[in-house]
């Protein structure tokens, strides 16, 4: 069996695992995006219908800056029932293994030391006087932990999922319940932060521009910034379709060409790109700066024919998964058949 033939078994199987969770999640209040939120046009393409769970919905890229999205998603308040009853019984469904507040502390460890390792060389010689950090998304606070054990900070997480929080709030981080979009930075203890962390949780952004012009307001102008990405390319490449590297609670995907793109047009210096801490994914360290025009988007008629063609190439191994498949039933069918009429003589 080819890589392409078992990428398909794969995730086959484990769509059938979700399927009884997607019923629930489809009666969740749901909306149709219209236009494109980083360039605000609407000549959009549809590149998929279906995302890795198998939930019907369309996914969307902008033919003007190549921005990649959901066209159909929940509403804001569908996100927040979904995060708080059905975004880890759905990811233990997929992955066939129990994924909660307890199970994912070992990896977000591991994910934290090696940011850590990545940062260390910039964040060394911050000399403010009893640093801050927001950690957006933090869930457990294993990250902002860690930065605060090695450089001093003291942290906030802020995340939609009340008992990650709960976990957090237990190892002593100040912790807010919500999203970044609604986050009111005027009820907290500081105005600003040294520090703000969106790690693993842009694609989760509900308003992509809005949040990054809010999360600029936030730090501090000799402050720092680190965001990373998955990029929807390699992603893509490594999952052989579109449809695999798309899922409901990643409302946005970005590729290297529209992060170095978007970042600066939206006032944020890169510092810092880190594409070798883990594979398919690429860190940002950015600090304040003016907002510049850098003259044209990333060309999304090649991104476009980049993303028809392996859904092409998808559908071809699908239909040869299927025909072995059907074959091999029709021929496990007539033996038993027979079988069953040599038994009965």
């Amino acid at each position: 069996m080819s890589y392409r033939d078992a990428r398909v078994k794969l995730l086959q199987d484990r769509r059938r695992r979700c399927r009884t969770l997607i019923a629930q999640v489809r009666a969740l209040p749901w909306e149709r995006v219209q236009q494109c939120d980083l360039c605000g046009k609407s000549e959009i393409a549809v590149i998929a219908n279906r995302d890795r769970y198998g939930i019907p919905l369309q996914a969307g890229m902008c033919l003007h800056c190549g921005l990649v999205f959901l066209l159909d998603r929940l509403t804001r308040e569908g996100y927040a029932e979904f995060y708080r009853h059905y975004y880890r019984p759905l990811l233990s469904r997929f992955w066939g293994r129990p994924i909660n507040a307890e199970s994912i502390q070992g990896g977000q460890s591991a994910y934290a030391s090696q940011l850590v390792t990545s940062l260390q060389p910039w964040l060394n010689v911050v000399t403010a006087s009893d640093p801050t950090l927001l950690d957006i998304g933090g869930s457990t606070g294993i990250v902002a932990l860690e930065f605060a054990n090695t450089f001093g900070y003291q942290a906030t997480v802020l995340d939609p999922a009340p008992d990650e929080l709960r976990v957090a709030r237990a190892k002593g981080l100040d912790v807010v319940e919500g999203f970044i979009e609604t986050y009111d930075q005027d009820e907290q203890q500081f105005d600003q932060f040294d520090l703000v962390l969106m790690c693993q949780t842009i694609e989760h952004l509900f308003a992509l521009k809005g949040a990054l012009r809010r999360i600029r307001k936030l730090v501090k102008e000799n402050g720092y910034f680190v965001c990373d990405i998955v990029d929807f390319d390699e992603a893509c490449y490594a999952n052989g379709c579109v449809e695999g590297a798309l899922q409901l609670d990643h409302c946005y995907y970005l590729s290297q060409e529209i992060a170095l793109w978007m970042f600066p047009s939206l006032g944020w210096q890169v510092m810092h790109v880190d594409a070798a801490m883990r594979v398919g994914h690429v860190g940002y360290l950015l600090k304040p700066g003016k907002a510049d025009s850098i003259g044209a988007p990333p060309d999304a008629i090649t991104h476009l024919r980049h993303f028809q063609r392996l859904q092409t190439q998808w559908h071809l191994a699908s239909q040869q998964t299927y025909g072995i498949l059907h074959w091999m039933r029709k021929r496990a069918y007539y033996i038993k058949k027979n079988l069953q009429k040599l038994w009965n003589r």
